[in-house]
């Protein structure tokens, strides 16, 4: 979801509610000559690398599909091989993405 901010975001926010706000593809625009920071977000249990690849990851997929794909992959069919290597590919853009964002700040 776009969220926008009038201060810029950082990576992870303590919600004190003990989830994390991981914020992420965060941009800065210029609004009626004001810079607005516009991010995407989502929630997580800890403030770490691994938990916001999680949470992305299961923005598209659940842990059921994951396992399915895996246990299909295993198969070997084609079909299933093409499935998985799309889950693949899109698991690489998570991480890529989620390092950015930490790096970032």
């Amino acid at each position: 979801m776009r969220n926008s901010s009038d201060a810029p975001m950082p990576a992870f926010t303590d919600l004190k509610n003990g989830k994390f706000l991981f914020t992420y593809d965060r941009d800065t625009v210029i609004i009626e000559e004001k810079e607005q920071y516009q991010f995407d977000s989502v929630e997580t249990d800890r403030p770490d690398r691994d938990a916001a690849i999680s949470a992305l990851i299961a923005l598209k997929y659940s842990i059921a599909d994951e396992i399915a794909l895996i246990n299909n992959r295993l198969s070997g069919g084609a079909p299933e091989l093409a499935e998985y290597e799309t889950y693949r590919q899109f698991r690489e853009e998570v991480k890529n993405k989620v390092d950015l964002s930490i790096a970032n700040g």
